[in-house]
């Protein structure tokens, strides 16, 4: 797979599972103002001391298998085993067994446990999400299943229509090597998920068809693409979501731009405030200001540890 790629499937990899805190966030006081993978970590002690559930135990597993943690992924997984049972919803733990095998590159582990998943799953939707998935790991291991299992969705929705013309786009490309079929599959995938809203999967499809287009000698087409790559890294510095999470560091009332005069700026302070009064405000005003917290960073010129134990000592993580 294409380097870009593979770093397009990381980016998505963590804001679905930021979707999935998010969902929780009204339960969950602990997670309100969750944005990014950093603070999915400092809310996680207070996650771990609550009582268990299905949910919360997804979070944490999730969040243990991104970060490739796998001690604590399999130290914690048989919790998640038990109150599946209980709660009569095993689907959920074997998909997310699915999903940690396949995270690490264990393609024949993940249809194993998708194929359980599929046991206990009746939904149509989630059966088709569980076939995507398999049909990705047939892929992965050069077999041309994936296109068995792509063809036996029925469905008119464009996201799912989209992902499955990019597995057959995928299927061409690294097998068959049928670049017109590749082409024509990933121009389908590329439309769709464009009507459907799927950012991430559209770049995706967008990396092969700056490579192929080139190789068809259609520069122009190539280089819309390439641009629509480059502007993507560009935006997706780093994976943060967007919209009313509660408190978040970035809407701190105790910096100096709270002030009624819009022109007062932080050095007004200087020779008023004690020195590490004066590092506050300013670090508070780049976060106000940034759109990320990498982009903070190097404003800064610290590392995100060091942002990060700041933040905590000012109780604002």
């Amino acid at each position: 797979m294409i380097p870009k790629a593979v770093e397009v499937l990381a980016k998505k990899d963590i804001y679905d599972f930021l979707q999935v805190v998010s969902l929780l966030r009204s339960d969950n006081p602990s997670m309100k103002s969750v944005r990014t993978l950093v603070d999915v970590e400092s809310s996680l002690p207070l996650l771990l001391q609550e009582k268990p559930t299905v949910s919360k135990l997804l979070i944490i597993l999730n969040y243990y298998s991104i970060l490739r943690n796998n001690s604590a992924f399999t130290l914690n997984a048989p919790k998640l085993q038990q109150l599946s049972q209980e709660n009569k919803c095993q689907s959920q733990y074997y998909n997310l067994m699915g999903l940690h095998a396949i995270r690490n590159k264990q393609y024949r582990e993940g249809i194993r446990f998708y194929e359980q998943s599929l046991l206990y799953e009746a939904n149509t939707d989630q059966r088709n999400e569980i076939f995507l998935r398999i049909a990705f790991a047939l892929y992965n291991l050069g077999s041309l299943q994936a296109l068995h299992y792509i063809t036996i969705i029925k469905t008119s929705k464009k996201d799912l229509l989209g992902r499955m013309a990019l597995i057959d786009g995928l299927v061409h490309w690294d097998i068959l090597k049928k670049l017109g079929k590749s082409i024509q599959a990933f121009r389908t995938s590329w439309q769709n998920l464009s009507e459907s809203g799927e950012d991430f999967l559209k770049v995706l499809a967008s990396v092969y068809l700056a490579d192929i287009c080139k190789i068809f000698g259609d520069e122009v087409s190539a280089e819309m693409h390439k641009r629509e790559v480059d502007t993507f890294f560009a935006d997706y510095e780093e994976v943060v979501l967007e919209g009313d999470f509660g408190p978040s560091v970035f809407q701190e009332t105790e910096t100096f731009l709270q002030l009624d005069d819009p022109t007062l700026s932080l050095f007004n302070t200087v020779g008023k405030v004690p020195l590490h009064e004066l590092e506050k405000k300013y670090i508070l005003f780049v976060l106000n200001n940034s759109k990320s917290l990498d982009h903070a960073c190097k404003t800064l010129g610290i590392d995100r540890k060091t942002l990060y134990n700041k933040r905590k000592s000012w109780n604002i993580v």
